[in-house]
């Protein structure tokens, strides 16, 4: 018996039934697919729960994504009882390969995980540093990135033990933290997210689904070994200590808020200032020395060129916004429309 989830309507059932469900594999790709239960008959109801959605999860509808244990035969295509979407980051982190997010922080919506996910993009942040979410919204994201293997981050709206601790409740495969400024900052962020003897979490929430029982070797090697954790560099404190943040077990690579950074080393917004400019391979050095690569946000045609592997290449309300102003500039000059056609048909 499979514990199985139907994404629909306004909903999320899940339900218990014999193998009938389509699994899906990194990035969604379908591993084995058998035909899904028509309906919900009264019996089967004792053994579903029906959890609302704030957001319909848009093309989503229908699918049947397993979780909980998975069998031997599944290992290969689920990743095992692990942290499969961490893992799958990670990788791409650690070994060079290009590997771009967005980071939604004007507006979520659930749709956005499929988008981000069709679009080919690696990874999702929730910003809750700058907006205040519906915890339940950032929740069901975390559940839908945890079973189609689709890498959700939260960045929390400070770095503290006590709030990295409820994002990591929420259930996503990493952190973005914000305004990291020495390794002790980073040891009280491992309180929030370590487990006794090595942190002081609590555990408890939609997080634990991550979980198969809840020992503490399972914790460590479900959880704990596999966060990705990115320490933002964003004041002149925080540059001075950038080698030994680097050298910070709980690191898988550097990061930077580079407006806040530009802003406290006094050259707000000068994105070309030398000052700015500096700290950034100041950064970056810390990391490559460590062993670690390097985070950046920006303009990722420019990053590329500079040799940056991992990005953020958005937020996506005002990547949408300035491709919109690039369309109607241009149709109103009477230039062809820069914009490339949905392959979707028109409403």
């Amino acid at each position: 018996m499979r514990e199985s989830v139907q994404i629909f309507g306004p909903s999320i059932r899940t339900r218990r039934f014999p193998q009938t469900a389509v699994t899906l594999g990194g990035h969604g790709a379908p591993c084995r697919a058998v035909a899904a239960p028509a309906s919900t008959s009264p019996s089967e109801s004792a053994n579903s729960s029906l959890v609302p959605m704030t957001s319909r999860p848009g093309m989503i509808y229908g699918r049947y994504i397993t979780r909980g244990r998975p069998s031997a035969k599944d290992d290969a295509c689920q990743g095992g009882e692990t942290v499969r979407s961490a893992q799958i980051l990670r990788e791409k982190i650690t070994s060079g390969q290009l590997t771009l997010g967005i980071i939604a922080t004007m507006h979520f919506w659930l749709e956005l995980i499929e988008i981000a996910r069709n679009a080919g993009l690696d990874y999702l942040i929730i910003d809750t540093e700058h907006t205040s979410w519906d915890d339940e919204r950032v929740a069901q994201a975390c559940a839908i990135g945890r079973m189609i293997d689709f890498p959700i981050l939260i960045r929390p709206s400070e770095t503290r033990a006590r709030l990295v601790r409820m994002a990591a409740d929420k259930g996503p495969c990493g952190f973005l933290l914000p305004f990291v400024e020495s390794a002790a900052v980073l040891d009280d962020a491992r309180n929030g997210l370590y487990m006794p003897p090595r942190g002081r979490r609590r555990p408890g929430g939609p997080g634990n689904r991550w979980l198969t029982d809840y020992n503490y070797a399972t914790w460590r090697a479900t959880q704990e070994d596999q966060w990705i954790v990115l320490p933002q560099i964003e004041s002149a404190r925080g540059l001075e200590n950038a080698d030994a943040i680097a050298r910070h077990e709980l690191a898988t690579a550097m990061a930077i808020g580079p407006y806040d950074l530009s802003a406290n080393l006094g050259v707000c917004w000068e994105p070309n200032h030398p000052n700015l400019q500096e700290a950034i391979e100041r950064i970056r050095a810390a990391g490559r020395a460590a062993g670690k690569n390097m985070w950046m946000i920006g303009d990722p045609r420019a990053l590329a060129e500079r040799g940056f592997t991992f990005m953020c290449v958005a937020e996506p309300s005002m990547l949408l916004e300035a491709s919109l102003r690039d369309l109607t500039k241009g149709l109103r000059a009477g230039k062809a429309a820069p914009a490339t056609a949905s392959d979707q048909p028109l409403p």
